[in-house]
C-alpha cells in the first residue's frame, strides 16, 4: 500500500537514480530495496511457519526445513540495512 500511495514519487527518484545524483543517495536508494526486500521475505517466510495465520484461511502451506532459517536470515539482515540508513 505505501508503494502504491507513493507510486510517483518512486518513478521520479528512479530517474534521478540513473541520472545525475550523489552516491550517497545512490546508496540510499539501494537500501532501500534491499530493504523492501528483506521485508517481503520476512512477511512471506513468517506466513510459510505461522501455524495460525494460514490455517485460518484454510490454507495448508507445505512444510520445509528451509523457511525458519531464511526467515532468521532476513530479519538480521533487515536490522543491518536499517542500521546501515539510519547511519547515513
Amino acid at each position: 500500500v505505501h508503494l502504491l500511495l507513493h507510486w510517483s514519487w518512486i518513478v521520479q527518484v528512479t530517474k534521478r537514480f540513473f541520472g545525475r545524483t550523489t552516491w550517497t543517495s545512490r546508496i540510499n536508494y539501494a537500501l532501500n530495496i534491499l530493504f523492501f526486500i528483506a521485508l517481503t521475505v520476512v512477511i512471506f517466510t513468517g506466513l510459510m511457519i505461522s501455524e495460525v495465520a494460514l490455517p485460518l484461511f484454510g490454507i495448508q502451506a507445505p512444510r520445509g526445513q528451509i523457511w525458519r532459517p531464511l526467515h532468521s536470515l532476513a530479519s538480521d539482515a533487515m536490522i543491518f540495512i536499517l542500521a546501515f540508513h539510519v547511519a547515513l
